[in-house]
């Protein structure tokens, strides 16, 4: 039976089918949120689904809504909100592969010198102790000594070690002949005397004590590593 017709043909139709009836409408925009409140499309649709107590099913299918679409893509289709997204999304990866391009010649990352100033001492400090070279590490202290009480005696480096103990003798409270003795005992030792692990602590022992006897100062590059071995 035809209920509604147009120019172009039906609109609303039923029939009998099996144990119900269906009912066609072909214009979905009368039983639309828009359409329901425009004439008496809201009776209508009232008179569509309340003709019968049973069970109502709606096909939408033939509608073209079976498809599946992202609810948000859906929500901004036909809007320029899309286009808008892809161009920030193109402007956005062109600005990432412009910062990762290369234009110029690489430049070398800063070289930061994460070493201690400690280690080397360390380092020499160790491998003198395995190959137990005592005379080497009584070479470093007391060529250190050395210069500090030629500095202290006013003389040269070079001076006899004669002449630097009586000037050292002259001008403090020391012996002459235990600063002439100690020094000689050193450069024996440098110059290949025998000697073994406890003298040349002994040695080592003594030539501090002199030195601090002074009040020698240490140089800043000594004062900073004391004060990082600390």
């Amino acid at each position: 039976m035809v209920h509604l017709s147009n120019a172009k043909g039906a609109v609303l139709v039923d029939y009998q089918y099996g144990a119900g009836r269906i009912i066609v409408l072909s214009d979905p925009y009368i039983v639309a949120n828009g359409g329901l409140k425009l004439e008496d499309n809201l009776q209508l649709a009232i008179n569509t689904v309340a003709g019968s107590n049973g069970l109502i099913a709606f096909d939408e299918y033939h509608q073209g809504r079976a498809a599946t679409h992202n609810a948000l893509v859906t929500y901004f289709a036909g809007t320029p909100i899309l286009a808008i997204c892809g161009q920030l999304i193109l402007i956005v990866l062109v600005i990432l592969w412009t910062h990762g391009r290369r234009f110029g010649r690489p430049l070398p990352l800063p070289q930061v010198d994460r070493r201690s100033s400690l280690e080397f001492v360390a380092s020499m400090a160790e491998l003198q102790q395995r190959a137990r070279a005592w005379d080497l590490a009584i070479e470093n202290i007391y060529s250190r000594t050395r210069r500090a009480l030629t500095r202290y005696a006013g003389v040269d480096y070079h001076s006899s070690r004669v002449e630097i103990a009586e000037r050292v003798a002259s001008r403090s409270s020391l012996n002459r002949e235990q600063i002439e003795s100690l020094m000689r005992d050193c450069e024996e030792t440098i110059n290949g005397a025998t000697i073994n692990e406890r003298q040349s602590i002994d040695l080592a022992r003594r030539l501090r004590e002199v030195e601090g006897a002074l009040g020698l100062r240490m140089r800043s590059r000594e004062v900073k590593q004391a004060a990082e071995k600390i």
